[in-house]
């Protein structure tokens, strides 16, 4: 004999277990009308604000939230696509098709945006343009503490350092980190003034030409080249 179990008696009868996913759903749909909103009341309505407001959005979608290449940010980065263009409003009703010199484009706003921000606490000056550029790589390991550079390294430098007491010649010393990491950096960083600071005494270079040998700190990123110590930077540059 089967018996026929009675219904609508438990806790939990009738009581669908999946129901929250329609209030998270409304809460969402909320949220977003009211960002919507929120955009809608900026200042600035065109369609590059548009575009910053939904665009990061679209990216992190379509790259399922991978994270950025730089490590300094955990946000998507766009790899192949550009900022948008979009047209400059013209309210005669009679005027022609916009030409392309009337699109904006977005990109070389921000550009343009971050250099005037930069340029509020920084001098901004355009970089000299290179005619010709050539570099020493130094294999042979330093000292361990400064002075870092030995005897052999400075007779090697010394002729190609002594280049920028003419006008037009600009050196930069590079010091090779074997990883990015933050600590490493520094370090490499602090390694690098003090080899200019060495090479420049070797040269007895006035103090008004130092500006010209700068010292900076990069990242090894060949696996199949030999990484040297570090590396001095020859250029001839065109001044005007």
């Amino acid at each position: 004999m089967f018996f026929r179990k009675k219904k609508g008696k438990g806790t939990h009868a009738g009581i669908d277990p999946n129901g929250w996913m329609m209030s998270y759903a409304d809460m969402v749909t909320i949220l977003l009308a009211m960002f919507i909103v929120l955009s809608t009341l900026a200042k600035d309505q065109t369609g590059i604000s548009l575009y910053r407001g939904t665009g990061s959005y679209q990216k992190r979608i379509n790259t399922l939230g991978v994270p950025g290449l730089m490590k300094y940010t955990d946000k998507s980065v766009e790899l192949s696509d550009t900022a948008p263009r979009y047209t400059i409003e013209n309210l005669d009703p009679k005027s022609k098709p916009a030409e392309p010199h009337q699109l904006a484009d977005g990109e070389l706003e921000q550009f343009q945006a971050f250099l005037s921000d930069l340029s509020q606490s920084n001098e901004v000056k355009k970089k000299e343009r290179e005619e010709a550029r050539a570099a020493v790589d130094i294999h042979t390991r330093i000292n361990n503490q400064a002075p870092y550079l030995k005897e052999k390294q400075i007779s090697q430098l010394i002729s190609v350092i002594s280049l920028v007491r003419e006008a037009n010649y600009r050196a930069e010393i590079i010091v090779w980190a074997p990883t990015p990491a933050d600590s490493m950096m520094s370090r490499s960083v602090k390694i690098a003034e003090q080899i200019r600071q060495e090479l420049l005494e070797e040269i007895s270079l006035p103090e008004e030409y130092r500006d010209r040998v700068i010292a900076v700190s990069q990242p090894w990123r060949f696996k199949d080249i030999k990484r040297p110590v570090f590396s001095v930077v020859i250029s001839r540059v065109n001044p005007q």
